[in-house]
Order: C-alpha cells, then sequence, then structure tokens
C-alpha cells in the first residue's frame, strides 16, 4: 500500500493525492504523467512524485487555454448583432384560413342558401 501525504502544505504529492486534488481518477493523472503532460518523478513502478505546485500549474494553464478555446468557438457561432435594427415584428395571433368558397359548393351540391 502507498502511504498518504495527509500535509496540505507538503510541497510533493503522490498520484493519489495529485488524482484528488485534480478531482480525477488517479489512471487519468497516470496517463498524464506517462505522457509528460505533467512532469513526475517516477522512482520505481509503484511510486511517483509529483510536485504540488506543477500539478496546480497544469489545472491553471490548460483551464485558461479550454476557456479560450470556448470563447473563440462562441464568437464564431454567435456573431456580434449588426448594427442594422431588426425590422419590428406585431403579434397577429394564429393566421385564419380564408372563408369556404360556397358558390362552388352549391354548384356542385346543387343546395341553395336558405
Amino acid at each position: 500500500m502507498k502511504p498518504t501525504n495527509d500535509d496540505p502544505n507538503s510541497p510533493t504529492l503522490g498520484v493519489k493525492e495529485a488524482a484528488a486534488l485534480m478531482r480525477c481518477g488517479e489512471r487519468c493523472l497516470q496517463e498524464l504523467v506517462d505522457n509528460g503532460d505533467i512532469p513526475a518523478l517516477e522512482l520505481n513502478q509503484k511510486h511517483t512524485v509529483l510536485l504540488r505546485e506543477d500539478v496546480i500549474d497544469y489545472v491553471r494553464t490548460r483551464g485558461r487555454e479550454q476557456a479560450a478555446e470556448r470563447k473563440a468557438r462562441a464568437k464564431r457561432t454567435n456573431p456580434p448583432p449588426s448594427a442594422e435594427p431588426k425590422p419590428h415584428r406585431t403579434r397577429s395571433g394564429p393566421r385564419r384560413a380564408a372563408p369556404p368558397d360556397l358558390k362552388a359548393y352549391e354548384i356542385t351540391t346543387g343546395v341553395q342558401p336558405g
């Protein structure tokens, strides 16, 4: 069993503590370490040490990158309103069908209004 570091002021973290700090799973954090996204010291196959500062820096940097991407995407999908005012629309209610042509009915049925 890996030893845990319960000191919140400790500059180093294990994979479990770093994952808890990032609010992700240990497997996700290990992938970030394996890909080189977060710097870490692998002491052996079972023990990896990360600096708290590096984990926080990764979250800060990636968060800002993603925020910039979302902002750029929002600008593309929601262009600023044009300077021209939109025509004013009034509520006219539901459209009504034209009244039936009773003369055509009278001719085809032979019924006279009465």
